[in-house]
Formats: C-alpha cells, sequence, structure tokens
C-alpha cells in the first residue's frame, strides 16, 4: 500500500463563526477534507 501525502490548504486556526478549530487539506484524490473540534470549544 502507497501512503500518499495530503497537501494543507489551510493551517489550523480558530473560526470564528462556528468557534473551533480547524485545518484544511486537500488529500490525493482532490478531496477537500476539513478537520475540526467540538463546537464551541474555542469560545
Amino acid at each position: 500500500m502507497k501512503i500518499e501525502p495530503m497537501i494543507v490548504v489551510a493551517e489550523p486556526h480558530v473560526n470564528p463563526n462556528a468557534k473551533h478549530h480547524e485545518i484544511w487539506l486537500h488529500d490525493p484524490d482532490g478531496y477537500l477534507v476539513v478537520v475540526c473540534d467540538n463546537y464551541g470549544d474555542a469560545a
């Protein structure tokens, strides 16, 4: 199995609208993947 790297689109940051931390990535297939913590954790 070959593991391809993901490309960081947006560095870890606080989304002020959702009040949580996010990081945005592009996977090798071209999908945009957003990883975030629980709602309101960055309040």
